[in-house]
């Protein structure tokens, strides 16, 4: 469903939590140069208790990935896990056809009556999978495909189970968009398919289909138009408030010797401006990210699983150029220690971090300096893939001479799209689509090559579909 994305398998047995929560701590620690962003979890448990279930997920979260996982087949208000769980993970129900959410009573096609979509304030989105969506080979026992009404050993692939890899499809083919990629973080995702879901029956976020029905089409109709997404981390926060100490319940807080209790609190307020790298073109869309903060958000009893950390942007705070972050942090009387005392959570008014994301349209010829430090070429084509032409848009460090030309499979360029000397900052080109004769080229893969100085300095692959 995506270029440039491997699918990759994990085993574990089915009923252990264990060798679920072994499978997803594998995942998060795979190599740096081939990293997995994105994990689908098509089956659940009724039961989070387990420690080491929890954190595999909350880790996994906290450094940026994507969790996803069905909601479960029982047609009750109960989503199983890790589904079921509040932050780390995206809980995905099933919709049928019609935009209805899935049950069986609606369809003959699933052999257990009561068989639906589970619900509840937990489930995230909606996504197609309340009827047979594929097939896939079963290895039954013949008294089972008898049982079953099966025949050949094959059966139907649907139910929340084929949802959430529809959602997770959906999250790894923003991943590979060229505008944004290595840029997105799981929230990141999960804000930009939630501000562009199509909103289902009733009106606003419901049970049943969370924020509504996943769109990938206008996620990355959204992304387009040459969008900029910056990640910040602002430090040296600021203290705008202290409160007095004051009795307050914690719940699984890692910072405390038995972690659940009715401790003395004093309570931080946190503060910063944050100036953006580069002006945006209008006001962006901008969030703090669980994922690179050092803070909490103030929550009385402060319930670490379902919260984390996190923190909020000022309302009325974000322009073009800046905005203003708050977060927490609490000093708490820990008598459960063997020598009580005082203890920071998450971390002192120093150590306290907030991170962000702000995405925004692009100012026309303003370099934007990335986060390592100096500007670099930088090539972006946009849509991809593509029907009848595409946007380029590129970026120099320096005055000079720029070439850009499109080029098929087998390296013979189909195309100059653009030749001259341009200015330091982001420039605009087009390609119509067609071949330097002026026929439309045929579907298939491309590259467009971005020549900088007389060197190549990027290529970008370009799917062109069929009109």
């Amino acid at each position: 469903m995506a270029w440039d994305v491997t699918p990759v398998s994990f085993k574990h047995y089915w009923g252990d939590e264990l060798t679920l929560a072994a499978a997803i701590d594998s995942a998060s620690h795979y190599p740096a140069d081939r990293p997995i962003w994105i994990y689908n979890v098509s089956y659940g448990y009724s039961d989070s208790s387990n420690a080491a279930f929890r954190g595999a997920f909350n880790n996994a979260f906290l450094q940026g990935h994507l969790v996803v996982a069905s909601s479960g087949n029982d047609n009750n208000n109960h989503p199983e896990f890790p589904g079921a769980f509040k932050l780390p993970v995206m809980s995905v129900g099933a919709l049928l056809p019609d935009g209805t959410r899935w049950e069986d009573a609606k369809t003959l096609e699933w052999p257990i009556s009561r068989a639906g979509s589970n619900y509840g304030p937990t489930v995230d989105f909606a996504a197609p999978g309340g009827e047979y969506i594929a097939t896939t080979r079963v290895r039954y026992s013949p008294d089972l495909l008898t049982y079953y009404g099966l025949s050949d050993g094959y059966d139907g692939f649907g139910g929340t189970s084929a949802a959430a890899p529809a959602f997770a499809g959906a999250a790894a083919l923003m991943l590979s968009y060229s505008l944004v990629r290595d840029t997105l973080a799981g929230e990141d995702i999960e804000h930009i398919l939630s501000m562009t879901a199509r909103d289902m029956a009733p009106a606003g976020r419901d049970d049943s289909t969370g924020a509504g029905l996943v769109r990938v089409d206008e996620a990355l109709r959204w992304l387009d138009d040459f969008r900029r997404v910056e990640h910040q981390q602002a430090g040296g926060l600021s203290v705008v408030e202290r409160v007095p100490p004051y009795l307050m319940v914690f719940y699984d807080c890692p910072a405390l010797w038995f972690g659940t209790g009715q401790f003395l609190t004093k309570r931080y307020k946190l503060r910063e401006t944050v100036r953006f790298r580069s002006a945006f073109a209008d006001t962006p869309v901008a969030w703090v990210r669980a994922s690179g903060t050092i803070g909490v958000t103030e929550d009385s009893p402060y319930r670490y699983n379902d919260r984390l950390y996190g923190g909020r942007i000022v309302a009325g705070s974000v322009s073009g150029d800046s905005c203003v972050v708050e977060t927490y942090v609490y000093e708490i009387y820990d008598n459960n220690r063997p020598l009580p005392g005082w203890v920071w959570f998450p971390a002192d008014t120093i150590g306290a971090r907030v991170a962000l994301t702000a995405i925004g349209r692009r100012i026309a010829g303003v370099a934007v300096e990335p986060s390592g430090g100096a500007t670099g070429d930088r090539l972006v084509c946009a849509p991809n893939p593509v029907r009848a032409g595409a946007r380029l848009a590129f970026e120099v460090p320096r005055k000079g001479w720029v070439r850009l030309g499109v080029y098929d499979v087998t390296g013979r360029r189909v195309r100059e799209a653009f030749r001259g000397w341009v200015d330091p900052g982001w420039h605009a080109a087009r390609w119509d689509g067609r071949n330097e004769g002026g026929a439309r080229v045929g579907p298939g893969v491309y590259f467009c090559r971005m020549e900088f100085g007389g060197r190549t300095v990027e290529t970008r692959r370009l799917v062109v579909l069929a009109p």
